[in-house]
């Protein structure tokens, strides 16, 4: 998604982001779901910086995921 925000493509940050959220409600990971919420109303007000932390969040929580399993 970095490369979305990169291009300012939020519209489309949106959307996965909201994707996100679903998928994770779906499969049990709450803090995935929590992430793409934030993730998907950063994205519809344009605010890069808190996209680009939250997106950084996302990437060391499933680092951390991949990790244990």
């Amino acid at each position: 998604m970095f490369n979305l925000l990169a291009a300012s493509d939020f519209s489309r940050v949106a959307v996965l982001s909201h994707q996100l959220k679903r998928t994770g409600e779906g499969y049990g990971f709450a803090e995935i779901s929590r992430l793409g919420a934030a993730l998907e109303q950063f994205a519809r007000e344009k605010d890069s910086v808190a996209l680009r932390s939250h997106m950084t969040e996302l990437g060391d929580y499933l680092n951390k995921v991949r990790l244990v399993a």
